[in-house]
């Protein structure tokens, strides 16, 4: 039997038909996969919105009771009220949210353990000085259960927060090899057909340019914060962790400033959260109208920020910058004069790397200077 050209012709028509149908089908399937990855990404982020919220729940659990105890006002007991039904809402929240995975429901459930023990201290502190007095609530305060069950609070929470990190850094990198295995794979198959190469980069374009957009901005949403625009808790550790690596050849030194707004539960319950969403906005134009433009700061959750100025300070600068940031936001008030409770900011500081060599103990120094100073202004 002759051969005849239509045959061969046939077959590459039939062959490139299968090419274009194999080819068809892998970009589909990649585009389900993107968008699951997509998906995960968008759970693991969940997960630790909720986490944070019960990390800031539990520290106005702690203002509210310590503004009890230290001046007897019954007024602290509302937003005390308020903070414990908001915490067990969002670890009601997280809880259905963990189904999904048994190992974050284990850890969301060990928290809740935790934080009921929290929340069961607080509460018997609180009673305690309604019906025995003062002397005998500041008794179990000095005991130090409430902070054991805090710091373990913090530690199982910034596990899961480290975990779900882990889990994002995982799927964008899946993702971005996806991305280059299927580019390599269109090329190959294209180079048979001009049109087949034509249909297929359009499709492949656009998937790459819709989801590298997506990733790019989740990547944004989760190292900055969606309120104010400025660095979050994940760029800041992230930061810190380059920048007090124990391999650098030479530290540079820098010092942190620990930043807690003062009373701002109080312009939630009173003004509204658009209120207060408006007065942390202004806060952060505040304080950096008084750092300088190499310095950074950052939202680290709630109504609390970290300033990192990049030099080291001397106590007589640490000082004079501490009161600028305090006085920032005192003239012109922020809030309207006639406001019940005196709106400002406690600062705390640690200075790398006289007073420590890891990220967390440097936090948690400037944390307990911020805590210092706090305290004595109210009492």
């Amino acid at each position: 039997m002759k051969f005849r050209p239509s045959w061969a012709i046939a077959i590459l028509i039939a062959a490139m038909g299968i090419a274009l149908s194999l080819l068809g089908f892998r970009v589909f399937e990649e585009r389900a996969q993107s968008r699951s990855d997509i998906m995960q990404i968008l759970y693991h982020q969940r997960v630790m919105t909720l986490s944070l919220k019960i990390l800031s729940d539990a520290k106005d659990l702690e203002t509210g009771q310590r503004g009890y105890l230290l001046t007897g006002d019954s007024a602290y007991l509302d937003p005390y009220q308020k903070s414990r039904t908001a915490v067990i809402a969002h670890l009601e929240m997280l809880l259905s949210v963990s189904r999904k995975s048994p190992e974050i429901l284990a850890q969301t459930e060990g928290s809740g353990q935790i934080l009921a023990r929290e929340i069961s201290i607080l509460n018997r502190t609180i009673t305690t000085q309604e019906t025995a007095g003062r002397p005998a609530a500041l008794a179990i305060v000095r005991g130090g259960r409430g902070k054991r069950w805090m710091d373990r609070l913090r530690l199982s929470i910034g596990e899961t927060i480290r975990s779900q990190n882990r889990e994002i850094v995982l799927v964008e990198s899946r993702a971005f090899r996806d991305r280059k295995r299927i580019t390599r794979e269109f090329l190959v198959v294209g180079s048979g057909s001009l049109i087949f190469f034509f249909l297929t980069i359009t499709i492949l374009f656009r998937e790459i340019r819709s989801n590298s957009q997506l990733l790019e901005k989740l990547e944004a949403e989760s190292t900055h914060d969606e309120l104010t625009g400025i660095p979050n808790r994940r760029f800041l550790l992230q930061w810190m962790k380059i920048a007090m690596a124990p391999g650098r050849n030479e530290a540079k030194p820098f010092c942190l400033l620990f930043l807690d707004l003062d009373h701002f539960k109080t312009v939630n319950d009173r003004l509204g959260h658009k209120a207060g969403d408006l007065v942390l906005k202004k806060s952060v134009r505040r304080f950096q109208a008084a750092l300088r433009e190499e310095d950074l700061l950052v939202r680290i959750g709630g109504d609390e920020f970290v300033a990192i100025i990049m030099t080291d300070l001397s106590p007589d600068d640490t000082e004079t910058l501490r009161s600028r940031l305090k006085n920032v936001l005192a003239t012109p008030s922020i809030l309207p004069p006639d406001f019940p409770a005196r709106f400002g900011v406690s600062v705390g500081y640690a200075r790398y790397p006289g007073d420590s060599r890891t990220p967390e103990e440097l936090l948690q120094l400037a944390d307990a200077h911020m805590y210092a100073d706090k305290t004595g202004r109210q009492e």
